[in-house]
């Protein structure tokens, strides 16, 4: 009866570990993947992945404020708004726009760097942290 009871608990946390990985992925809200885009396929590009999946990727808590820009159109330096760097196979893109140039096929990752992860990565000057898009060009 031990031999038993033993053997099952095992199995139950084998499954336990081994399924892990794939529930923190899930559940992981700063990442964005192909398997979770695949799911609506009219998506043809990143930029409306991202909007359509995780729209507070593009949404941005000003510094020193508790206001939420809560906006997700008009981007970019021309726009006045506060947003994200933009950082696609490691070079620094300028606008969040030349997402739309991406299409999703080509998508690895994309991934929310917070404002201390940019800045140690990339450096200095990334008040609103950054988007880190990896797509398989790279390869």
């Amino acid at each position: 009866m031990i031999r038993i009871v033993t053997a099952t608990l095992g199995v139950i946390a084998l499954g336990a570990v081994s399924s892990a990985p794939a529930a923190a992925q899930k559940g992981d809200r700063t990442r964005l993947m192909p398997e979770e885009i695949a799911t609506k396929p009219e998506i043809k590009n990143v930029y409306d992945a991202i909007k359509t999946f995780r729209p507070a990727f593009f949404r941005v808590r000003a510094r020193g404020d508790n206001a939420d820009n809560t906006s997700t159109s008009g981007y970019g330096a021309s726009s006045g708004r506060p947003e994200p760097s933009l950082f696609i196979d490691e070079t620094r893109f300028e606008r969040l726009d030349d997402l739309r140039n991406i299409p999703v096929g080509e998508l690895t990752e994309v991934k929310l760097l917070s404002e201390s992860e940019t800045n140690v990565r990339f450096g200095p000057g990334h008040p609103y942290g950054a988007l880190m898009v990896t797509t398989n060009r790279r390869r």
